[in-house]
């Protein structure tokens, strides 16, 4: 105060301006973390879209091998039909590769690599009819 009085100055003035400049700057400070915030949830979700783009190549890779198809394709032509007691080696062997590739597959839906979403509307109708 004594300091204001001897320059002449309006001490509360000053400390007005203050305020106000420190204010500004909270304000800004703010939208600045509101931004990284959107910024860092935007980021993470297009991680996730990678996670899910790569875990969807590898199942696909599971699923659609030449053996795996004709595996299922065996399945469902030789086997819809047959009882399981009359199968022979090549049936099991046939059937255990179809069902070792959805069980892989599944891991990955229950571990949450790969929604069970994609597998669905993709893999449906082999799905069902296996």
């Amino acid at each position: 105060m004594l300091a204001c009085a001897i320059m002449n100055i309006d001490c509360v003035y000053i400390q007005t301006i203050s305020i106000a400049i420190g204010s500004g700057l909270q304000l800004i400070s703010v939208i600045i973390l509101m931004a990284s915030l959107v910024y860092v949830v935007r980021q993470i979700h297009e991680m996730r879209l990678a996670t899910y783009a790569s875990a969807y190549k590898a199942a696909f890779e599971i699923l659609q091998t030449e053996d795996v198809r004709a595996a299922r394709r065996y399945v469902f032509t030789k086997l819809g039909q047959k009882a399981f007691n009359k199968w022979n080696k090549k049936d099991i062997v046939e059937a255990e590769k179809v069902c070792q590739s959805y069980d892989a597959v599944g891991q990955m839906a229950r571990s949450g690599m790969l929604p069970v979403k994609y597998i669905v509307d993709n893999w449906r109708a082999g799905l069902s009819k296996s």
